[in-house]
Formats: structure tokens, sequence, C-alpha cells
């Protein structure tokens, strides 16, 4: 499976499945393994998986129903309730224990999950950063907690974006104060860049301040965009992937200024995760403001995590319109108070979406 799909599977099992599996690296550290058939060399693939790990317990998914020796099958569309179903039956069977590792394995798993947890951390400093929780009642650290955006780049996208949507005429918009050539299509969620625009330099412009310099950008009519395009070799990205990217790197862990720390968010509607950077635990913040706004201190506390990752989920949803504090507080919030706080071990239909993308 891709990192995308090893990230979500990550998630469903520190989330529904209450911490019960993890991922590891290797085949060889493996008590259990997920296969899925529907790749386009799956046959192969499955006979040097059988050569090497014979007796491997696996739950192997797939549209076709398949009978095969040490293994359970689940029927696609995945859920993550049948895929859990499917982990537990084949832990309850006594295939599983066939290939129970010893306890000196069982410490070497514990140790490679350690460190995978620690590779992951510092994977996402980029676009988490690494503060510690801050008091939100200590005012001498409080500033820490808050970024301007309209100082950096990811400010200046969004004006334009803002501005533009509502033009009929308008069909893009060009940045010509950039070193390569930079041209957004909102309409259509594309953006389009010079070759040297990698992520390297990307992160690079995201994390410095810079002026917005409205008399070096240009709005385009359709028949300009496409004389653009002729003009420059670009690389076509989706709009939403590159200003989730450009706030989180921005944001660093870090939320705009002025946000109440306090008051209810709301999601409008799921991230699109199979594209998006999946940062740590964005799989459960989202579920639970999709049951119920919580507030970002109360989401802090719920889900009882590093306010670094609620921040950052919360400064990348806000910046492509998903995530907004709640406005309305009469009926509403009424509402909302006599709700019970959701379960995060509670079983989520919405996760199910989440594994579509391991489908295929």
């Amino acid at each position: 499976m891709d990192q995308q799909s090893r990230q979500l599977l990550s998630m469903v099992f520190k989330g529904p499945a209450k911490g019960r599996y993890q991922l590891v690296e290797k085949p060889e550290q493996a008590q259990l393994a997920i296969f899925d058939w529907d790749h386009w060399q799956a046959e192969k693939l499955w006979q040097d998986f059988r050569k090497n790990y014979p007796a491997l317990p696996t739950v192997v998914l797939s549209l076709t129903p398949r009978e095969l020796e040490h293994s359970v099958f689940v029927n696609k569309p995945l859920s993550v309730n049948n895929l859990l179903d499917a982990l537990s039956k084949i832990q309850s069977t006594d295939v599983a224990a066939t290939v129970a590792a010893p306890v000196k394995t069982q410490k070497n798993n514990r140790l490679a999950f350690d460190l995978a947890i620690e590779a992951q951390e510092e994977a996402f400093h980029e676009f988490c950063g690494h503060a510690p929780n801050i008091d939100p009642s200590n005012q001498t650290e409080i500033h820490r907690l808050f970024y301007q955006p309209d100082k950096y780049l990811q400010g200046c996208l969004q004006t334009e974006l803002a501005d533009v949507r509502h033009k009929l005429h308008v069909h893009g918009v060009v940045f010509e104060n950039l070193s390569e050539p930079f041209l957004l299509l909102p309409k259509s969620n594309r953006v389009f860049y010079g070759k040297g625009f990698n992520d390297t330099k990307l992160h690079m412009m995201a994390s410095l301040p810079m002026q917005c310099n409205r008399s070096r950008i240009q709005h385009l009519t359709e028949k300009a965009v496409a004389d653009y395009q002729a003009q420059h070799q670009l690389v076509e990205m989706p709009l939403d992937h590159l200003l989730w990217k450009m706030s989180l790197w921005t944001a660093r862990g870090r939320i705009p200024q002025e946000t109440d720390l306090n008051r209810p968010i709301v999601l409008l509607h799921w991230p699109n995760f199979t594209r998006l950077v999946v940062t740590p635990y964005a799989l459960q913040i989202a579920a639970l403001w999709v049951e119920k706004p919580l507030s970002l201190l109360e989401t802090v506390r719920v889900l009882n995590i590093p306010q670094r990752y609620v921040f950052s989920f919360y400064s990348a949803a806000s910046a492509l319109g998903i995530a907004f504090p709640e406005r309305r507080e009469g009926l509403r919030a009424e509402e909302s108070a006599n709700k019970p706080l959701p379960q995060h071990h509670a079983k989520r239909g919405l996760l199910k979406r989440l594994l579509a993308h391991i489908t295929g």
C-alpha cells in the first residue's frame, strides 16, 4: 500500500481500534497481514508473499470472494467495522496461534513501533512544528499560539482567491513577483507553477514573511489563461492540495490571529484526505467536529493530544474555508450543549470513506 493508505490505516488503528493494532515496517515483524487482491499484480505479489510467509494470518481485501489458506476474506467496498471484525476473527482462531511471536519478538515489535512513532513525529515537524502545549491563561506565552496569515504567501493567495471567485470574467490569477510562473485557476481548483517550485522551495516561500504586492498580480480571462499556459512549461496540482500544505507550512502548529480558543469549531464537510497531507490525529479531529462542534481547547482535552496537532488541522481546514468558529449561538448552541460528547472509540460510518482510497 502507498504511504497515504498506511497513514489512514494507522489512524484507524489508533482511533476505532483503540490501539489494538500497530503497523510495522517489515513483514518479519508482523503477526497479521492485510493484502489488497485488486492490485494489478496481485497474483504474482500473493505468490511471492506466501512463498516467504506461508502461514502468516492475512486479511484479504477484494471485490471478488476468495478462499485462501490462513486468510480471512473481506468484501469491498471496505468498511472500518468489517476490517476490524476480520482482524478480531483472525486473532480468535488457531491459525493466529501457529505463528504467535515469542516474547522477544513482541518486544522487538514494540521497539519497532516506538521508533516508527518517533519517525512519524519527526516527519510532521515541518507541518506541525514541535512546540509544547501553552497555558492559554499565561499572558506572556499565549502570543506563541497565533500567527498572521496576511503577512505570508498564504494570506496573499487567500485574498486573491476570495477576490476573483465571484468575478465572472476572471478565469485565472498570475503572480508576477515570484521567481517562477505561478498561475491559480480557482474555479477549476487547479494551480500551475514552474518546475523550479518543488516542495522544498514552496516550503521555504510559505515559511518566510512577505508583502503581497497587488500591483504585480494579474487577473486573466479564459483566453489569456490559455495563452499563458502555452508560453510556459508548468506543473499542475489541485489548488486545495497546495493551499492545505501552504497553510500547514506557514502555521506550524499555530492558529490565525484573533481565533477564539473557546468558541466551537464547525467543520462543513470531511476533508479529501486521499490527496491532502494527513497530519497526526487529523481523522479523529475531523470525526469529532463532524459529530459535534467543539472548541480548539475542548478538542485537545477530549482527544488528549498536543495542541499543535489540533491547531495545525484547524489552520489548514480554515484556509480551505471548511472550518470556522461557530457564528450562531441561539438554537444551535443549545442543541450542541445538550448533545453528549462523542466517544472517539464509537463506530463512525464516516470513516468508511477513508478506506475508499485503499479499495481503488
